[in-house]
């Protein structure tokens, strides 16, 4: 992995910094503001893992651990406390409150992101495929970097990992609905983007993202849930049916 250096003038921060004066000025209409909020939603996850990157390469490229309050370093401090971020690894990196929630999260939630399930650190894993974890920037290689996710989009906040299965053609947890009909992630090399979902069977689906009942068995070659494990663990871990 490449070295990462951080820039206090960025000028992704300062174009948005000039899209929110005319988004709250009322100079850009419906499709400007939901524009302008999938941006800010953007460039929030890229900070957050440029500093996720950083932290790693100041601990001998062990990344923080993806499930909050486990683990050496969490990315989040212990479910509960009132400075959940501020006891998290991330926080000597990335000062600001803000960069931790979307636009369109929850207006009582501190956090709307979460760290895939792949993301471990140095926390347990188990035995079986051991190789498909992130344990180690240098678990990926800079070919598959900008393939490989880190953070997701939910629009509240999850005590735990984004679950996504890996040896059973099934979502666990759901496709999230934060930006129209997609969400924001953002990947190993630094990199964020905006994904939208396009399989009928996804977008159809009235579940809201923050209901867990089991697994879904998805339509026949749902393209996204495909798309989404690859993006988590790198590979399938099964036959496509």
């Amino acid at each position: 992995m490449k070295k990462y250096r951080s820039s206090i003038k960025d000028i992704i921060v300062i174009i948005l910094c000039l899209a929110w004066i005319l988004l709250c000025s009322g100079s850009v209409g419906s499709n400007g503001v939901r524009f302008a909020k999938r941006a800010v939603c953007m460039a929030n996850m890229k900070r957050l893992t440029h500093a996720w990157i950083a932290c790693a390469q100041d601990n001998d490229g062990y990344v923080p651990s993806g499930s909050p309050g486990s683990g050496t370093r969490p990315w989040l401090g212990t479910f509960g406390r009132r400075d959940i971020i501020e006891d998290g690894s991330l926080w000597p990196y990335c000062r600001d409150y803000s960069l931790y929630r979307c636009p369109n999260g929850r207006s009582s939630e501190q956090v709307t992101y979460a760290a895939v399930e792949s993301v471990v650190g140095t926390g347990s894993i188990p035995t079986p495929n051991r190789d498909i974890y992130i344990r180690n920037l240098s678990d990926v290689t800079e070919a598959k970097a900008s393939r490989r996710m880190v953070f997701i989009d939910i629009g509240y906040f999850k005590p735990d990992i984004f679950a996504v299965f890996n040896d059973q053609y099934a979502w666990s947890d759901y496709a999230p609905f934060r930006h129209e009909l997609g969400t924001c992630v953002s990947f190993v090399d630094g990199h964020s983007e905006y994904w939208g979902w396009n399989d009928p069977g996804t977008v159809q689906s009235t579940r809201p993202p923050e209901s867990h009942h089991g697994p879904i068995v998805p339509s026949v070659y749902n393209q996204d849930l495909i798309r989404l494990q690859i993006a988590v663990w790198g590979k399938l871990g099964y036959t496509l049916p």
